[in-house]
């Protein structure tokens, strides 16, 4: 499971408040792709999904979690995420899944407040405009932020995996 925390919100118009949260967890049937499905991407590059969703995954860095009801034990790593519409429709930004690896198995996502990038919690829940944008950040556990991996996919499936610190 993937934690998302809001930024730069000001770049896509919000969705109507019936619109359900994003989901930036595994797929329903709980497969993930690993990055050999999908071919692997540098993080920093941009790749697109068939449906014009474009993503930029940037280099993890380590990041301290100050809440309590975390394991502090335990190491985490952070990527930011671009998420832009290069298509002529609006999408809900819900549309595009992120999943983690860490030494290739599966990265969970702790629940906590985020110490030292002072950014709010809270998935980017907004309808993407053609041509905008919308950037987030996900925490993995992850003692290595080197070995972190990201893939996005969408409902078809994986389009994007990043790696290589």
């Amino acid at each position: 499971m993937a934690l998302a925390i809001s930024g730069c919100g000001g770049e896509a118009d919000a969705p109507p408040t019936s619109q359900a949260a994003v989901t930036v967890n595994a797929s329903d049937d709980g497969a993930s792709a690993t990055p050999s499905q999908v071919g692997v991407s540098p993080f920093g590059e941009e790749r697109s999904s068939s449906t014009g969703a474009a993503v930029t995954v940037e280099k993890p860095r380590r990041v301290s979690l100050k809440d309590d009801a975390v394991d502090h034990n335990q190491k985490y790593a952070a990527v930011r995420i671009t998420l832009t519409n290069g298509g002529s429709s609006p999408f809900p930004s819900s549309e595009v899944s992120f999943t983690g690896a860490c030494s290739n198995k599966p990265a969970v996502s702790p629940k906590a407040d985020i110490g030292d990038t002072g950014m709010a919690y809270g998935p980017v829940n907004r309808y993407v405009q053609p041509g905008r944008q919308v950037r987030f950040q996900l925490v993995y556990t992850c003692p290595e932020p080197e070995s972190l991996s990201i893939t996005a996919a969408i409902a078809e499936g994986p389009f994007a995996t990043f790696a290589g610190a």
